[in-house]
């Protein structure tokens, strides 16, 4: 007879940290619904951090749900990929608008591009403008 992934995980946990299936998958459950983080139901409940990343899982498992994403919104760039995407673009745009080749000092190469970004490039996001220009309309209407 074969045992399913669940039921082996749920006999071990079950053995090892004294609670029984349905407790396991109710804190398991607790967890995967955000309802405590796995810290708290570590202390509360008094296992591991590991052991409780187990419960979770069974709960998971044993209701077939996918895994949670750690991040809350996936919809929404994080500063750090926007920056880097910001980055790419910026070194792309370097060496296909500008051609980059070295014999100028690189921090020249770089402020030539940042004033060409800044006041000849229209972006997408700016309605077309450039930042300047769109720095220059919202102090208009602020009347600054």
């Amino acid at each position: 007879m074969r045992q399913s992934l669940v039921e082996i995980i749920a006999r071990f946990t079950t053995v090892a940290m004294n609670y029984a299936q349905e407790e396991q998958l109710d804190i398991g459950r607790r967890i995967y619904n955000n309802e405590i983080t796995r810290y708290e139901a570590a202390e509360e409940y008094g296992i591991s951090g590991q052991t409780t990343i187990t419960y979770m899982r069974l709960y998971r498992a044993a209701n077939h749900l996918p895994p949670k994403s750690r991040t809350r919104n996936t919809h929404v760039p994080t500063p750090t990929a926007t920056m880097e995407a910001i980055n790419g673009w910026s070194k792309a745009e370097m060496f296909m608008v500008f051609h980059v080749t070295g014999e100028m000092p690189v921090e020249k190469e770089a402020d030539e591009y940042i004033a060409f970004f800044n006041e000849q490039r229209p972006a997408y996001a700016l309605s077309y403008l450039t930042p300047k220009q769109y720095k220059e309309s919202y102090l208009e209407k602020l009347h600054i």
